[in-house]
Order: structure tokens, then C-alpha cells, then sequence
């Protein structure tokens, strides 16, 4: 039975092949397992680059690949300054003011246009607080921006308009603010906002609550309210 088989594997030439398969086979079967691993490995670090945050920064261009094209933002009337969220807050933190109002408006808002003459009037008797105004208006409307703020003589320091897109400053105001118009908002030196109104404020509703600030009384809340009469109106 030996010898019978031995002279089979000797005589059929296909039987020496048959190793020879099976080592290719293995091989084949190894670099394709090698292979998957490289793409497996190649995709999973393709992920996690996408998956890192962007970060929206105060030139467009910062997170920008070198490839982008994204467009420059239109360039602001003399006067007038861009300013987002992160901005915003770091400039509460640089005052030396008791504390920062950051009143949000815009030109095409009735509301914001007799609420303003308020609260210029309002910074005089506050000496200690900041009056910071930040426009909404889009770029393309920086021209009646300005103009609102000349009309007021509020030209003396820079004016600002919030930098698009809007979604990062109203997160950098508070979550909390939907984005009605106008807005106004009490931040202490180290940026924490200590209360905010969501609609239009007379001088009888926000001047108790900057005196209660002022004199370290916890004051911390909002003020969100629809459509109210002011006093001595029908």
C-alpha cells in the first residue's frame, strides 16, 4: 500500500502542483488580509480628521484649507468694525467698568431705534458700566448701520457689527437667546452674564436691576418677555 502510493505522487504531475496552490493560496490570502488592514487604518484616520471641531475664528480664512475659496467678507464702512462671539467676551473681560451692557440691534428694527437714545442716556447716570452696541445688520447693509450710528452720535469709538455667521455670537450671548431683536445683555468683568432681556427694555424695568448689580445684590436672571406697553403709552 506504501509503495502504491509513492508511485502515484511520482507519476501524476499534478500532485506536485498541489502544494504549490495551496503556499500561493496562503500568500494571496495574507496580503489581501494586509491590505484591509492598510485601509481600514488609512479610513479610520480620514474619520477622525473630519471629525475634529471647526472652529469659527475672526478672519473666515483661519480654518480655511490653502485650496479654499471661501469669499472675503465685504469690507465695513469706515467706523465699523466686525466682532464675533469669542470676541464679544473678550472684550467684557479687557474693561475696567463695573460692567459691560451689549446691546444687540439693528437698523430695520423699530424697537432697537427707540431703545437706544435709552440707554446712551442710561450710560450717563451708570458711569462705572460699559455700553457696547452690536449691529445684526448684514454686511451688505453696513451702510445704514453706520448711519444709524451717526444719526445718534455714536460714532466716537468704533461700531461693530456681528460677523457672520450669526449662530456662534448668539451661543456666545447665551444659548438661551433665540435672537430676538432687540437684546440686551449684563455681563460682569470676567464674563459672566448676570442678566439679560429678550425684547425691548424701558429705563423703569433695567435701571433697578443695575443697581441692585452695582451694589453686589444677586441679581442673576432674564427678563423674556413678548410685547409690553412702556410707561405713559395706550
Amino acid at each position: 500500500m506504501f509503495e502504491l502510493r509513492r508511485v502515484t505522487l511520482m507519476t501524476n504531475p499534478l500532485a506536485r502542483l498541489r502544494p504549490l496552490r495551496r503556499a500561493a493560496f496562503a500568500l494571496l490570502c495574507l496580503g489581501a488580509v494586509v491590505s484591509a488592514s492598510c485601509s481600514r487604518k488609512t479610513s479610520s484616520t480620514h474619520t477622525r480628521k473630519d471629525e475634529e471641531p471647526i472652529r469659527i475664528t475672526a478672519s473666515p480664512r483661519a480654518t480655511a484649507s490653502p485650496s479654499s475659496t471661501a469669499p472675503e467678507l465685504p469690507k465695513l464702512p469706515e467706523g465699523l468694525l466686525y466682532i464675533d462671539g469669542p470676541q464679544v467676551l473678550a472684550r467684557v473681560k479687557a474693561t475696567e467698568a463695573a460692567g459691560v451692557l451689549v446691546n444687540v440691534w439693528a437698523s430695520w428694527c423699530g424697537p432697537c431705534k427707540a431703545e437706544v437714545p435709552m440707554l446712551i442716556e442710561l450710560r450717563k447716570k451708570f458711569d462705572n458700566l460699559e455700553l457696547l452696541f452690536v449691529s445684526v445688520d448684514s454686511p451688505e447693509k453696513a451702510d445704514a448701520a453706520k448711519a444709524f450710528l451717526d444719526e445718534r452720535a455714536m460714532m466716537g469709538r468704533p461700531g461693530y457689527l456681528a460677523q457672520p455667521p450669526l449662530g456662534e455670537f448668539k451661543e456666545a450671548m447665551t444659548p438661551r437667546w433665540q435672537g430676538s431683536l432687540p437684546a440686551t445683555f449684563l455681563f460682569d468683568p470676567t464674563g459672566k452674564l448676570r442678566y439679560w432681556w429678550g425684547a425691548q427694555v424701558f429705563e423703569h424695568e433695567i435701571t433697578p436691576i443695575l443697581e441692585g448689580y452695582l451694589a453686589g445684590k444677586n441679581i442673576d436672571g432674564e427678563a423674556h418677555f413678548k410685547i409690553r406697553v412702556g410707561p405713559g403709552q395706550p
